[in-house]
């Protein structure tokens, strides 16, 4: 506490709705001199919720040149970066400077510029009066004002300086909102901290961890309070980052609490810091109760800490204006009581009006009941299948024992919402059909409730509310599912961090053709040919929804052409089971098929290696030399009329359970699953891989419908839509016999492979030795799929998917490296200091 019985972030002072604006300074110990507010007096402890009142107090850093627009955006906010030297304790020699003063720095004659051995002695500048001081304020405030809007013109809608929301614990405490600059490759942080008390922290880490995590930490040590860039070690422990790349721009009191406004580059090439990408972003929170003495004085582990999952580089596309003759549909629980429990899924049956003629989904929005904002976890809508005349009504939790067997066969995805998700926009010529003929009438609403804190007493009506049309958009939007079957012969072992093991599911568009739609007349004689499953046009994928079980970690489709990766559709390489969404593509990508019909095949290439660096194979462990276990997985393997390919096995090779290697030893850090859907022999290839960590797990985790077993599944939305809704494939389950048989040889006898074991049973039996790992590791890479190409009837199409061989695609695309920002090295090595002044303490 401080001298007068209140510490900086105790509350008060100052008044509602007034800005501040703050200077990163280096700090140096000692006392501050001169502050820019009202009533000018003798600093006092104060409140942080009065941060409205900040002085100017910084350490003087060396003389450099302005640069450019960026370094004036800076200076128009009042805020700069240098170089400095961290130092946690009060500062000693500190002065106020002003925006005029920083542009034209003195230059004393030991001055050497940026990197110099000399610089220039401190230099205090005159504290102004406080009419000026309000006057330099107000022009500040209106500067940067205009200089945000105009740095986010074009990323997102324009009726909101920061379109996107979330609370980022389940008390609504701590609500955060943000905006991307994609011109700056920044992303610009709204916090708005209620009931604050000693601090707050805030920051992102790979998978949601408050270790090793990438931090802003706002702290009052009880005389004064100091924002911060920090990251935490294995420990939890937290330190001062040595590059300040967190700047906070504006803190301002509210009625409803603190305001912090900050931002932070996509890329800030820190090695302790989080590379901001597209995909899954874990945040991470805490909150201070108490002041600590220093930065470092503070411990993740002593405190109230969550986490949230969003995606925070929403695309920067245009929104399709809506038609004239639009019309809304709410599909929304029940004002449901949210069980007292951390994971409820409730389902609801509903239907559309008898007789409900076609129309077109153009867009869909959440409705989520007020105070409920952060139990909402995500909701889906799912449309029933057409083949029943009628389904049961129910509403309760999704794994009651007294739901009915029936709502099983609602699988079909309307609308999927996820939580920091705003409304997703179909393309202006698409739409997605539901109503009329050959269309079922139910509907099947899920709501995921993450309630960790199990409040109880908590009633919702929360859902979807569907934007439709009568007036048919010029094509039907389809979704079809790329990736793996879900059938047991695709297998992670035990015991593994995420890396890489890929199998494979490839369809031919033109395999998918091969005399596919009935509907479609072939033609006669010599020249006769398969009908088509896709238009000759090919079709364009403007949205996906990546899928796995709780092991998922990683999930990429990417876009082959000619034997050459081509595009990504969707990667998630933080990816979360818990955080499902339907997420609009940047860019639409086309896929076209190709010239001949063809068979249907997974692919072998180069890839990512364990330690996730590109580009980088990876061999079998071989023990002894090419005399080792390389060699005797291939004789045993030749004995069983297969042939193991020497060379380097990739950690991207095809793989149902793919092993990944490094050439001196033997990686037990890998699971990674890969599906293709090839189309046509010279046609596109779409390769979804899913990377999974097993390393809580004793057995060997299999594909299926079960929470424990796995999926490696993208569902893709596109138009204009066909009859191909699958197209996956599974390894051929007479080789993986041959994979059981040789490990049970190499093993004396231990795995049961006599018939009547199932799959699961004999993955069950394996001993996990280096030896069973790398064999199913090089089976995986060679060995030939079984290809699964449906029509929405479930019905395969006609042509020859057993055993289909594996092509090669010979180049891939590489991760671009991460930009550094221009102003890197400008930064400070300390916090910045927010003394407060005026007000009552």
């Amino acid at each position: 506490m401080g001298r007068h019985g209140a510490h900086p972030l105790a509350g008060g002072g100052g008044q509602d709705g007034t800005a501040c604006r703050v200077v990163r300074g280096c700090l140096a110990g000692g006392h501050a001199k001169g502050w820019l507010a009202a009533g000018s007096s003798p600093p006092r402890r104060r409140p942080l919720t009065s941060l409205l009142q900040f002085p100017l107090t910084v350490s003087m850093p060396p003389s450099v040149p302005i640069r450019g627009a960026r370094e004036a955006e800076r200076l128009a906010r009042g805020t700069s970066r240098w170089e400095g030297q961290p130092d946690n304790s009060i500062p000693r020699q500190t002065n106020v400077i002003t925006a005029a003063a920083w542009a034209q720095p003195p230059r004393g004659p030991g001055h050497k510029g940026p990197g110099g051995a000399a610089e220039r002695p401190a230099m205090q500048v005159p504290s102004p009066s406080m009419r000026e001081a309000a006057s330099m304020y107000g022009t500040a405030v209106a500067v940067f004002l205009v200089i945000l809007v105009a740095a986010l013109q074009g990323s997102g809608p324009p009726e909101s300086p920061f379109p996107y929301r979330i609370p980022l614990d389940p008390e609504g405490t701590l609500e955060l909102s943000w905006n991307v600059s994609y011109a700056q490759e920044t992303v610009y942080f709204q916090l708005l901290v209620r009931e604050l008390k000693a601090g707050v922290l805030f920051g992102m880490s790979d998978r949601g961890e408050m270790e090793n995590a990438d931090l802003a930490v706002l702290w009052t040590n009880g005389d004064r309070a100091y924002f911060a860039d920090a990251w935490s070690d294995q420990k939890g422990q937290v330190h001062l980052d040595a590059q300040q790349d967190y700047q906070l721009l504006q803190a301002q009191r509210t009625a409803q609490g603190l305001s912090l406004l900050f931002r932070r580059p996509f890329s800030t090439c820190d090695p302790r810091d989080y590379l901001i990408e597209d995909g899954t972003v874990h945040l991470v929170y805490g909150i201070l109760e108490q002041p600590f003495s220093s930065l470092e004085a503070i411990n993740t582990s002593g405190l109230r800490t969550g986490l949230q999952r969003v995606q925070l580089l929403k695309p920067n596309i245009s929104i399709p204006a809506l038609p004239a003759d639009v019309r809304t549909m709410e599909v929304r629980a029940p004002d449901v009581l949210i069980p007292g429990q951390e994971t409820t899924y409730w389902c609801y049956m509903t239907e559309l009006p008898p007789d409900f003629p076609r129309h077109h989904i153009v867009m869909y929005e959440p409705i989520v009941t007020e105070g409920n904002e952060a139990l909402v976890h995500h909701m889906e809508v799912f449309q029933c299948a057409a083949g029943f005349q009628s389904f049961p009504h129910f509403s309760g939790p999704c794994d009651s024992k007294m739901k009915p067997e029936r709502l099983n066969y609602c699988r079909h995805v309307l609308a999927a919402w996820a939580l920091g998700a705003k409304a997703f926009y179909y393309p202006e010529e698409a739409g997605l059909a539901f109503g009329g003929a050959g269309s079922s009438r139910f509907l099947r609403l899920e709501v995921h409730y993450h309630n960790p804190r199990k409040i109880q007493g908590r009633r919702d009506s929360s859902g979807i509310r569907l934007y439709y049309t009568a007036t048919l958009r010029r094509f039907d939007a389809g979704i079809m599912e790329l990736g793996l079957v879900y059938t047991p012969v695709m297998a992670i072992p035990p015991r593994r961090r995420p890396s890489c093991s890929r199998a494979t599911a490839r369809t031919s568009a033109r395999s998918c053709r091969w005399r596919a739609a009935a509907q479609v007349p072939t033609r006669s004689g010599p020249d006769r040919r398969p009908p088509q499953a896709l238009p000759p046009s090919g079709i364009h994928i403007f949205a996906s929804q990546l899928h796995t079980h709780l092991t998922g970690r990683k999930v990429v489709t990417v876009l082959a052409r000619d034997g050459r990766e081509r595009a990504i559709v969707n990667r998630d390489d933080h990816y979360s089971p818990h955080f499902q969404e339907i997420r609009m593509l940047k860019k639409i990508v086309s896929v076209h098929p190709g010239a001949r019909a063809t068979g249907a095949w997974p692919t072998f290439t180069e890839g990512w290696d364990p330690a996730g660096r590109p580009g980088t194979t990876s061999r079998l462990p071989v023990a002894g030399g090419r005399g080792g276990m390389e060699a005797e997985a291939r004789s045993r393997l030749d004995t069983q009329r297969v042939t193991l390919r020497g060379g380097p096995m990739t950690t991207r090779a095809v793989a149902q359970s793919h092993v990944s290697v490094g050439p001196e030893h033997l990686s037990p850090q890998v699971g990674r699953l890969t599906g293709l859907c090839r189309l046509g022999s010279q046609g596109d290839v779409l390769i979804t891989s899913c990377t999974y960590n097993t390393e809580d797990r004793e057995l060997a985790t299999v594909g299926g419908f079960g929470i424990l077993e796995e999926m490696c599944v993208n569902y893709v939305h596109y138009y204009p839509q066909t009859q191909l809704e699958l197209c996956k494939s599974a390894v051929d389950a007479g080789f993986l016999r041959k994979y059981f048989h040789l490990v049970n040889s190499f093993n004396s006898e231990e795995v049961c492979t006599c018939p009547q074991a199932s799959v699961p049973q004999q993955f069950a039996s394996v001993p996990w030795n280096s030896f069973s790992r790398s064999v199913l590791q090089a089976l995986y890479g060679f060995a030939p799929l079984d290809m699964h190409c449906n029509k929405s009837s479930a019905v395969r199409f006609q042509g020859e998917w057993d055993r289909q061989p594996l092509p090669k695609i010979v180049s891939q695309l590489q991760a671009p490296a991460p930009r550094c920002p221009a102003s890197q090295g400008l930064s400070p090595a300390g916090p910045t200091v927010a003394n407060i002044s005026g007000g009552q303490g």
